[in-house]
């Protein structure tokens, strides 16, 4: 389901049969990535959020929550909370880790049943959800790693990647600002490993190279 198509839908407590507001927007999470508050229009002047796990059933019709007293005034979500609107990725800009630009978020594609994002819809195309690093108040944040791990088995890591990379070596600093697995499709290059016998520092940048395959 794309959550355009579910804006403006009602929301309705079990408990009293009472409709309680209407979807206005929604926040997300990584790890995995999924959707994490709806954000209601509700009476008054300021709006609700309500949590995923609040949600009872996610109907074409309506939205069901156990109870009003799920809800939560949005004048009250503290800015480090998953549920503040900083964290609603409409709208943002979508870049990967080394700064490219991905476009502009206009959609996303998720599981009504557990709220899980399937697809992000940018103005450049879609994306895996499971790309998804981070949202913050100004750009979401794609994973390079899972970009690798999904081009594998065709052998088109170097297309994948020719918009990110210009040669086949990644330097990064000790710090990890590039996810390094076995599954990642990248290696250390050991050569240049701290105390290795060329003697270099043990804050020295280590390199590591894309292995398709």
């Amino acid at each position: 389901m794309r959550f355009s198509s579910a804006r403006g839908r009602s929301v309705v407590a079990v408990s009293t049969a009472e409709t309680v507001g209407t979807i206005a927007a929604c926040t997300v999470a990584p790890s995995p990535p999924r959707v994490s508050t709806l954000r209601l229009k509700t009476r008054g002047h300021s709006g609700h959020v309500v949590a995923w796990r609040d949600v009872q059933s996610f109907g074409k019709n309506a939205v069901t929550v156990r109870s009003a007293g799920r809800l939560e005034p949005e004048k009250e979500v503290d800015s480090d909370q998953e549920a503040h609107k900083n964290h609603d990725p409409v709208g943002k800009p979508v870049i990967t880790e080394t700064g490219e630009s991905q476009g502009t978020l206009q959609d996303i594609e998720f599981d009504s049943e557990d709220g899980h994002i399937h697809t992000l819809i940018t103005t450049d195309g879609q994306l895996p959800g499971d790309r998804l690093l981070g949202v913050g108040n100004f750009a979401l944040i794609e994973d390079l790693g899972a970009l690798v791990r999904r081009h594998r088995a065709d052998d088109s890591i170097a297309r994948a990647l020719a918009k990110i990379i210009r040669s086949d070596l990644i330097i990064v600093d000790d710090i990890g600002l590039l996810p390094v697995s076995p599954n990642d499709g990248l290696r250390r290059d050991h050569a240049q490993d701290p105390g290795h016998r060329d003697g270099r520092p043990a804050h020295a940048p280590r390199s590591y190279r894309c292995h398709p395959g």
